[in-house]
């Protein structure tokens, strides 16, 4: 089935996410930004528009596990004998008159994020011991992070290691998208990649669905997201039947046995069927042949 990024990216809708971060990138006296919300819920996507939509120049910086913002900022190297400082991409960002720095996956970084600190402080100059170096923060200079909320089944002090530094925070505004973007915002969404020729109803009620799957809080072990709409409505538009797009998006994603049932449940109220056994209203049952069979002879 073509489920492409071309498909998953195909439009983009004004949310209120959207006209937060805009509000943000607009006054220039806000230097940091975090924008904490689950995987999926449109965060990212919503940050590229709007910064591209500023005409700054833009420096992404992709964390991974285990990485120190320190190494971002540059390495020193041997050059033709001498001792010679490479700058990072975090450097090139800070000494970009104008432009964003963005830290995705910045939970990943939480333990060294202290290090941009000065881009919200009056004196703007980062010191690193560690490599030597006082980076003046060029004028105008702001910095996006995104995080994604520690996962409730950590342990509490691995919870803990990947939260925003309480004096980053400070220094930040703030935007908790918490479950996702609202209802209305992702109806407009998904809107724009139901078939045309399935009922609206039907729309509808799978949004509904999925928000009362993401605001469920005994749900641990998944959080449907946007992105599981527009993968759901991709395979609706493939041919897919609706009970066996909701399971292959969203009902089979869920790693609990009783987590998996509850949303089952949540669907079966909502359209009257069960999505797992393939059958929809409407449908004949599958003939089977008679166990006794014919006697030819």
């Amino acid at each position: 089935m073509s489920t492409s990024t071309e498909t998953i990216t195909r439009s983009f809708v004004e949310t209120s996410l959207y006209r937060e971060i805009t509000r943000w990138a607009r006054n220039p006296d806000l230097p940091i930004l975090e924008v904490i919300g689950p995987a999926g819920c449109g965060k990212t996507e919503t940050v590229r528009r709007v910064l591209r939509e500023t005409g700054a120049p833009v420096t992404w910086i992709p964390a991974t596990q285990g990485a120190q913002l320190e190494a971002l900022l540059g390495h020193w190297t041997l050059v033709g004998g001498e001792t010679t400082f490479v700058p990072g991409l975090l450097y090139e960002g800070l000494t970009t008159p104008g432009g964003f720095i963005t830290l995705d996956d910045a939970h990943l970084l939480a333990a060294s994020l202290q290090l941009i600190n000065p881009i919200g402080d009056s004196v703007r100059e980062i010191t690193c011991a560690a490599l030597g170096q006082r980076i003046p923060v060029a004028e105008g200079v702001r910095a996006v992070l995104l995080l994604n909320p520690p996962s409730p089944s950590l342990p509490s002090w691995e919870r803990f290691k990947q939260s925003l530094p309480e004096q980053t925070r400070d220094r930040a505004v703030v935007i908790d998208v918490k479950t996702g973007l609202t209802q209305a915002d992702q109806l407009a969404i998904a809107s724009r990649h139901w078939p045309e020729d399935l009922p609206r109803e039907d729309l509808e009620g799978i949004v509904d669905v999925v928000c009362n799957l993401q605001t469920n809080g005994v749900l641990a072990t998944y959080v449907p997201s946007v992105r599981a709409l527009i993968l759901f409505c991709a395979l609706l538009r493939d041919g897919a039947p609706l009970g066996a797009a909701f399971m292959a998006s969203i009902g089979s994603k869920y790693l609990d046995a009783e987590e998996k049932a509850a949303a089952i449940a949540a669907f079966h109220a909502r359209f009257g069927f069960d999505p797992e056994n393939g059958q929809e209203p409407g449908e004949a049952p599958d003939e089977k042949d008679d166990e006794g069979g014919t006697d030819d002879s």
